[in-house]
């Protein structure tokens, strides 16, 4: 697994990162999430960008990447892994 792609994914989820969208939205949801509070159309962009980067590696490797951005529970990295 790529822990490069992760960290660079997570960091610019971090840059993109807004206050008021991050209170909105866990007034949103009635149970307890964790988001960086970013809008879903630029968490859509950073996906693509990094699956052009990803797309040709073996699906094995992808899919643990997936899995990573899974494990930590941010809606926004879930949101990346499935698309």
């Amino acid at each position: 697994m790529d822990v490069e792609v992760i960290s660079a994914i997570r960091q610019e989820l971090a840059q993109a990162a807004d206050d008021k969208i991050r209170e909105s939205s866990t007034h949103y949801f009635k149970e307890d999430i964790q988001v960086y509070g970013i809008q879903t159309a630029a968490v859509t962009r950073i996906a693509r960008k990094y699956f052009s980067e990803i797309k040709m590696r073996p699906k094995a490797e992808i899919f643990a990447l997936c899995e990573e951005l899974f494990k930590s529970n941010y809606m926004e990295e879930a949101f990346i892994a499935c698309e």
